[in-house]
């Protein structure tokens, strides 16, 4: 095993804490100014601010509960699909303490990683299987770097009283991509530590031609 595995429940006060200590896979897309819809600055907020709390919208909530319904039919859905059991558990880079990952699944080996998505929203789930948003991307590349794991599923899994529909795609280190993130990590946490408000970080641009995954299936199941 290349990390410290970290057998906690994912929600709760233990959880909040182990996030608080470092930077989680969500985080990797601001760090390297992936995600459109927020700045380095929120995190530093989040790690340095103890009354701080992160707000959600209505619609935000509902789709996280949405995802949180659907994760263990999913879960074994893709088990079904891909032909390994995964199980969700806490990690923590071998090297960097900061860099840990909340993963919903690994293999009994830790050689492969699943990351489940259940979009609220069929027209979400279309968005998934045009590719991989560059900040799931970043996020799964950050999971893969947290466990140094040689690939990663991800899966995307749409159901309502119509029809359930999946898309799995298949993700393997991106070693240029991991090194950047890595040290803007470094970075970051320093200034954190030292309660020093960072400097925004540029946009990694990374070229979606020499992306590091394939698709792997898209499958109506009913």
């Amino acid at each position: 095993m290349n990390f410290i595995k970290v057998d906690i429940n994912q929600e709760g006060p233990e959880w909040h804490l182990f996030r608080s200590k470092g930077f989680g896979g969500t985080d990797a897309g601001i760090i390297l100014g992936l995600n459109p819809y927020e700045t380095v600055s929120s995190i530093f907020e989040a790690k340095t601010d103890p009354e701080y709390i992160k707000e959600f919208s209505d619609s935000g909530i509902a789709a996280m509960q949405h995802g949180k319904n659907l994760e263990d039919v999913a879960r074994k859905t893709f088990e079904s699909i891909i032909g390994l059991e995964f199980s969700p558990t806490c990690a923590i880079h071998n090297k960097y303490s900061f860099i840990r990952s909340s993963l919903d699944g690994i293999s009994a080996d830790y050689s492969t990683l699943l990351e489940i998505k259940c979009p609220y929203r069929y027209v979400n789930f279309e968005k998934h299987c045009n590719g991989i948003l560059p900040y799931y991307y970043a996020q799964a590349q950050h999971q893969l770097l947290t466990t140094n794991s040689k690939i990663l599923f991800f899966a995307s899994y749409f159901q309502d009283e119509l029809s359930t529909e999946v898309v799995i795609y298949k993700v393997f280190p991106d070693v240029p991509l991991q090194k950047e993130l890595t040290s803007r990590c470094v970075k970051l946490w320093k200034s954190i530590q030292n309660k020093k408000t960072p400097s925004p970080f540029t946009y990694y641009n990374y070229e979606l031609k020499n992306i590091c995954s394939e698709i792997y299936i898209r499958k109506k199941l009913r």
